[in-house]
């Protein structure tokens, strides 16, 4: 087709047409020209590629706006002048996927108007954080694997044509890519909670918005922490000198070190808490606490010395904790 012909006069609509009536009028003249139904027409098949650039330009926000602002001449001109670098940016994806999805109706023979176009497909993904990177926040580079228009195949203005011996698409007209971003993880993060990255899903056709990405997250398990809801909870291990007499003991918390006082007679199993220290609430502005659990650890082995003094001590100051325990049972 001659450069000169307008785009509006080659899918015959006016400059008021909406993109609906864009997205009509390429797919009636698609299905008319589209060179599977001509196979050995190249003037027909010449026809079609017109009517697709045509479609290409006019379909799209942004090249509409520059192309009514410039007029043809100047837009075709200013194409051919620009560098041939593909993009295959998120932008550009969603106008060549709708444009696929239209002639893949065309092709099958569904009408158009049962059609109708959606915003992009969320994808889903999981995310390695450790228990501190979950509880504090943090910033992770993540890779996303997503499928875009062919690098071989297309063009930067939407203009292409599927080679079905295609190295990079095997002739589906779309390639798979990795794509790196860096994620904000936020403080408090959880295993059943979905991080959510805006626009970072498939494109949308129609004008609608792209999906989304979805990160869900898999914490590695701590040796020392575990966590219950905004409560973190660690054992720490006591000698039965301290346990009697009590102790102050350096702690780690996830903010850093802290000394607990462990009061004289503490027992096993014992809960003492860190008011503040444990994980930020996603619905509330506090944190919860960190549950010290006491687990008094004895000694596997006993010199003669040693076993000598404990006898005498316990001759000295008897202690019987079961007594007075009634059992249910009758007496021995």
């Amino acid at each position: 087709m001659p450069e000169k012909v307008d785009y509006y006069k080659l899918l015959g609509l006016s400059k008021k047409a909406s993109r609906a009536d864009v997205k009509k009028a390429y797919a009636k003249l698609a299905r008319k020209y589209h060179p599977d139904v001509n196979p050995e027409d190249e003037e027909l098949a010449g026809r079609y590629h017109a009517i697709t650039e045509a479609y290409g330009v006019l379909s799209d926000a942004k090249d509409r706006k520059k192309y009514d602002r410039l007029g043809h001449a100047a837009y075709v001109a200013g194409l051919k002048s620009e560098q041939g670098g593909e993009d295959t940016g998120i932008e550009d994806a969603g106008s060549l996927e709708e444009e696929t999805d239209i002639l893949d109706e065309i092709l099958s023979g569904v009408e158009e108007d049962e059609h109708r176009f959606a915003g992009g497909r969320d994808l889903e993904q999981t995310l390695e954080l450790t228990l501190l990177e979950a509880v504090k926040g943090s910033v992770k580079d993540v890779k996303v694997e997503r499928r875009v228009p062919c690098a071989n195949c297309s063009d930067s203005k939407n203009i292409f044509e599927v080679n079905e011996s295609c190295i990079l698409c095997g002739g589906s007209g779309f390639e798979k890519i990795t794509e790196e971003m860096r994620v904000r993880v936020p403080a408090g993060t959880d295993s059943d909670r979905k991080i959510r990255v805006k626009g970072k899903g498939m494109p949308g056709g129609e004008g609608n918005p792209k999906g989304d990405l979805y990160l869900t997250p898999t914490i590695e398990p701590h040796e020392y922490f575990w966590r219950q809801g905004s409560d973190l909870l660690m054992e720490l291990p006591i000698s039965y000198y301290e346990a009697c007499l009590g102790a102050k003991i350096d702690v780690p918390t996830m903010d850093g070190w802290v000394v607990l006082t462990v009061p004289p007679g503490v027992q096993n199993g014992q809960k003492l808490r860190l008011k503040g220290k444990g994980v930020k609430s996603r619905r509330k502005k506090e944190r919860g606490h960190q549950f010290v659990v006491i687990k008094v650890i004895l000694p596997e082995t006993m010199d003669l010395n040693e076993r000598s003094r404990l006898e005498a001590l316990q001759l000295e100051y008897p202690h019987n904790p079961r007594e007075g325990l009634d059992w249910g049972l009758e007496a021995r």
